[in-house]
């Protein structure tokens, strides 16, 4: 089993939507707890008990790497980079163990204590809403800022509109007093009661019985069941094994989980329940006391506090080391010094709001006055960085249009309000501040854009109902065997009844097949009667009930013409199966009319495209792309029809000298070749893209673009 059953798309949304609001904050940790380093360090405390808490670099199993951004620190400073990293090795263990039995933890090393009564009064948060293991807590308080008296009613649609993209996920954003999403960065994310949770406190009672079962929707395999720890309930997943192929849940992994707190409050637990939060008990250690004395008056506030073991900071610079690493030579060398800084840090802070002077605050409390001069250096240079990289971008967008385009002028007179509002101080020896202040033209600049992000948002969820339904008809369309014929004719050759009509049973619609009178065309008095029946993949909000936008091509070479067509054959892969035409040329979804494929009138045929241009089209594969009609004819037949040569069956595997088996050599695997050893079977595919790369006459711009993942 590769994966728990849980929200994992909704909870994405949510921290996209938060990513909207806030700024990425590298140092908050990372999704998997690296083992800790039984040999330690020192948990050295200096002579005013303040904790340097980090080993020194002499007592780690790190060493620096030369290029990487670390020759400048200062003498002393730890610089986690695991050695066997550059030695072929791998420090973030083995994954075929991620489903085993936790392995005990090692103990926590507590840092030395801080005097959180220098951090300001406390406040009136409910600190029974929050686990005493988390070492990181996001709090949002959506209905506050959809409150925002200019920018707040787009907010609002902009964040409702989001959300509203996943059916069983229908919470207004405006009905939320908060939003509490906390981690564990120090224990094993799959040990009972981790602390990954996200928690729903509403402005007014709703129905949180109801919420917190959409919160576990059922699942093949799964089944959703209340249990209990000591009286307090809650609803988890249960598996179902009549199915003999069912792999069984190993007895260590736990199941997401929701409960309700009280009439306003639900909480959905990631791996396994807590019940210090099911009994809503207090929480308590340098999270909660952070919390607690947080100014909580701003939109958006995320905590972290690495205090509950001094070896976190390290283990998650390791962890960063890993990601940086993946991701290339260019990016580690820019922004490899980035590692270091949760080594370097003891807690940290971000907070968002569109109501008050300050827009967005960052904290970085460092353990010790030494290492705050090294998180003022790395923040000093990478925001001089981004600040010379923005005006770049704008400079080159300000060329392009000429010097015209009133969009771009708004963002360079933003940009240049908010660099210059930026600062960046040190409130103490050990902290760290950087300040954006609210740019004087936002209220009146913001709004043009969020426009353009929410007509964005319902593009894209009205592509992603579109693609769904055309994945559907597709489906249908492969497992009908043998694939259907563009049209059914009559015994005197008279086209009668569309495909639609023959891959019904594989739509589900085995009754309504059973209706039609199959001998009659499609304009029948009969079958007229049931052109209003037509199924929900068919539909289309844009034309008149009984029409379809989801057509195929036709004609010589276009798949459905070809007989006793190989699916699975590497060539058909990559060809066009449906095309959805322009709303002007939708046709009755029960009539045998699609597109004839001539590049010369395919603009016409297909009618009026997406604001791009474009045609959304699903390949045999599955994959959705956007279609142009401006591509050159050559380059554009290559994904409707198959050639010939695309059709013929490559030569048998030719067996290895003495091998026997013909297994030494893996030639075999590769596609058909011409003379010249250039692979022929199928469009050659750009490898930084992975997109099809057109031949150097065939323009490069609105092309046939697949999607980032398959389906």
């Amino acid at each position: 089993m590769n994966s728990s059953p849980t929200r994992t798309n909704s909870i994405l949304r949510w921290i996209a939507v938060i990513s909207l609001c806030v700024f990425i904050f590298g140092c908050s940790g990372s999704p998997e707890s690296p083992k800790k380093d039984d040999s330690g360090g020192e948990d050295a405390v200096d002579d005013q008990g303040q904790g340097a808490d980090v080993a020194s670099a002499a007592d780690m199993p790190f060493a620096p790497v030369p290029g990487a951004g670390f020759e400048n620190m200062p003498s002393g400073t730890p610089v986690p980079v695991p050695v066997d990293l550059f030695e072929g090795g791998s420090s973030s263990g083995d994954p075929a163990t991620s489903y085993l039995p936790a392995q005990p933890a090692a103990p926590l090393v507590p840092m030395s204590p801080i005097d959180y009564e220098a951090l300001g009064p406390r406040n009136n948060f409910d600190l029974s809403l929050l686990p005493s293991v988390a070492d990181m807590v996001m709090i949002l308080h959506p209905a506050r800022l959809c409150s925002a008296p200019e920018l707040g009613p787009l907010v609002t649609e902009i964040v409702g509109e989001y959300l509203m993209m996943d059916d069983l996920f229908q919470i207004e954003p405006s009905q939320i007093e908060q939003l509490i999403l906390t981690s564990s960065m120090a224990s094993d994310p799959l040990s009972p009661g981790a602390g990954s949770m996200m928690l729903f406190r509403f402005v007014a009672p709703v129905d949180v019985e109801r919420i917190a079962q959409e919160l576990l929707p059922e699942t093949e395999g799964f089944t959703r069941v209340q249990a209990e720890i000591n009286g307090h309930a809650y609803w988890t997943f249960s598996p179902t094994m009549d199915d003999p192929m069912m792999m069984p849940v190993p007895g260590a992994m736990q199941m997401p989980c929701t409960a309700v707190l009280d009439e306003r409050t639900v909480v959905h637990f990631a791996m396994a329940p807590n019940e210090q939060v099911l009994s809503r008990q207090v929480a308590t250690g340098p999270l909660a006391e952070r919390v607690a004395r947080t100014n909580l008056n701003r939109d958006a506030i995320m905590l972290v506090s690495l205090e509950r073991d001094a070896n976190l900071g390290a283990q998650i610079s390791e962890d960063f080391q890993v990601q940086f690493m993946s991701k290339g030579e260019e990016f580690f060398q820019t922004y490899g010094d980035l590692i270091a800084i949760p080594s370097l840090m003891r807690a940290g802070e971000l907070s968002f709001s569109l109501q008050e002077g300050t827009l967005a605050s960052l904290m970085i409390e460092a353990t010790n006055p030494t290492n705050t001069l090294q998180v003022n250096a790395v923040a000093q240079k990478h925001f001089g960085t981004l600040q010379e990289q923005v005006n770049a971008m704008l400079t080159l967008m300000s060329t392009l249009s000429g010097g015209s385009d009133p969009q771009i002028n708004m963002l360079n007179q933003l940009a240049g309000e908010a660099f210059g509002g930026l600062a960046i101080a040190n409130p103490s020896e050990t902290r760290t501040q950087l300040d954006l202040q609210h740019p004087a033209s936002l209220n009146t600049t913001a709004p043009v854009f969020l426009a353009k992000a929410l007509q964005t948002l319902r593009a894209r969820k009205e592509l992603e109902l579109t693609v769904g339904k055309m994945r559907s008809v597709w489906a249908a369309l492969v497992m009908t065997q043998p694939l259907p014929k563009p049209v059914t004719v009559g015994a005197d050759g008279s086209p009668l009844l569309s495909w639609r009509v023959a891959v019904l049973p594989q739509l589900g619609e085995q009754e309504l097949y059973n209706q039609f009178h199959h001998n009659e065309p499609w304009d029948s008095p009969h079958n007229l009667t049931l052109l209003p029946q037509i199924p929900e993949a068919y539909k289309d909000p844009a034309v008149e009930l009984g029409r379809t936008r989801i057509c195929v091509f036709t004609g010589v070479g276009t798949p459905l013409s070809i007989e006793n067509l190989d699916l699975n054959a590497y060539a058909v892969q990559s060809k066009v199966a449906l095309v959805q035409v322009g709303a002007d040329r939708a046709v009755p979804w029960t009539a045998p009319v699609d597109v004839a494929y001539n590049p010369a009138t395919l603009a016409q045929s297909l009618g009026t495209g997406d604001e791009n241009g474009e045609f959304t089209v699903l390949q045999f594969n599955g994959w959705p792309a956007g279609l142009s009609t401006d591509l050159e004819p050559a380059y554009l037949s290559q994904f409707v029809l198959l050639t010939q040569e695309e059709l013929s069956p490559p030569p048998e595997p030719a067996l290895t000298p003495g091998a026997g088996s013909g297994m030494d050599s893996m030639d075999w695997l590769a596609p058909p070749a011409n003379e010249t050893g250039v692979e022929t079977s199928s469009p050659t595919v750009a490898p930084s893209t992975g997109m099809p790369a057109p031949p150097p006459s065939a323009p490069q711009a609105g092309g046939y673009v697949p999607p980032a993942t398959a389906p």
